[in-house]
């Protein structure tokens, strides 16, 4: 039988890279609900968990797999409108009401998953999922309840599998990209402490310490303890590190890779915000010369093409500036020669 068809859904799509979820189709005898009921469906913890007649419920496994057919025609509905890779950075009102929405469905099917006990590769698929979008839509909350559910998951579903097959083991690199997901956002999360993020990792077997996801992860949080942002950029340069090109292939997955993708950058960006203290501390101002750009666009974790304005674009290093004036940070200099840095 083939991965999809024992599944449920399919781990390997690569046609539209949306993580798309098929479902076990409707099984003999049993129909499924419609799409509007299973909308309105409450959470088991809004009711006593009994249901009347063919009303279905969360709690029934049917009805959870119905039910996540239904989110996966939300989230295809959402991608027509606001494709993976475009920014979030500002957000329209409607983007943020579908995404809202199709979280506030994964809460209510994780919920139903967690009353019923249910522990099998569909209730992974549900988590691995759910957690990818808390991080795509910037829900730091409830990445964090999400990723705090899957480590005892994942050992109840081992338990219950008697031999290794193939199938767990083409898992095995989704999981990694998991892990990393889940270490990168606890890491990111509790800055500047990292108190957390070490209690994670001494968690863990000792061949997943050994992993290179986990073992890069550990080399960026030394830099940071250190201060060494050099070895940081270099670190998290997705062209060049071998373990970020891997785990951020969207022709593999395109969801975990725009969710490996925001999680990094969001890391730079906390970095940045220290790197910005030191530099308004240190010096008075800076010119806007082409090596003095490029210069600062290092220091402040940018590539050196984010020191150039792009096409009609502003370069990120500009953008960045930009913010930092209208922040009262910096003063733009006469003629737009560079910047002086304002202090306190």
């Amino acid at each position: 039988m083939s991965n999809t068809g024992r599944r449920g859904y399919d781990n390997n799509r690569r046609s539209r890279g949306r993580g798309q979820y098929r479902g076990r189709g409707t099984s003999r005898g049993a129909a499924a609900a419609p799409r509007l009921e299973l909308e309105l469906l409450s959470a088991p913890s809004r009711n006593d968990g009994t249901h009347a007649g063919d009303q279905p419920s969360l709690l029934d496994l049917k009805t959870q797999e119905d039910y996540r057919k239904m989110i996966q025609g939300k989230i295809d509905s959402y991608l027509e409108k606001f494709p993976l890779d475009k920014s979030l950075e500002t957000p329209t009102t409607k983007q943020k009401e579908m995404a809202n929405n199709i979280l506030i469905f994964f809460r209510k099917l994780r919920e139903g998953i967690t009353a019923s006990s249910r522990s099998d590769d569909f209730a992974i698929e549900v988590y691995e999922t759910s957690a990818c979008w808390s991080v795509v839509f910037r829900d730091s909350a409830q990445a964090t309840s999400v990723f705090s559910h899957l480590p005892e998951l994942a050992k109840k579903r081992m338990s219950h599998s008697k031999t290794e097959t193939q199938s767990s083991i083409k898992q095995q690199s989704k999981d990694d990209t998991i892990l990393f997901l889940r270490l990168l956002h606890t890491l990111r999360t509790h800055l500047p402490s990292q108190t957390e993020f070490y209690s994670a990792v001494r968690a863990l077997p000792q061949n997943v310490k050994e992993k290179p996801e986990v073992l890069l992860l550990q080399s960026m949080a030394s830099t940071i303890r250190s201060s060494n942002y050099a070895a940081l950029a270099k670190l998290t340069d997705f062209k060049s590190n071998e373990v970020l090109r891997r785990i951020s292939d969207p022709e593999v997955d395109a969801l975990k890779s725009r969710a490996v993708i925001h999680l990094v950058q969001s890391l730079q960006d906390a970095v940045r915000e220290q790197i910005w203290a030191v530099l308004r501390a240190s010096y008075r101002e800076v010119s806007s010369k082409p090596e003095v750009r490029v210069w600062l666009a290092r220091s402040l974790q940018f590539s050196e093409g984010d020191a150039q304005s792009v096409t009609t674009e502003e370069s990120r290093l500009s953008v960045w500036m930009g913010q930092k004036a209208q922040a009262a940070e910096v003063i733009v200099k006469e003629g737009a020669n560079g910047w002086q840095f304002r202090k306190g």
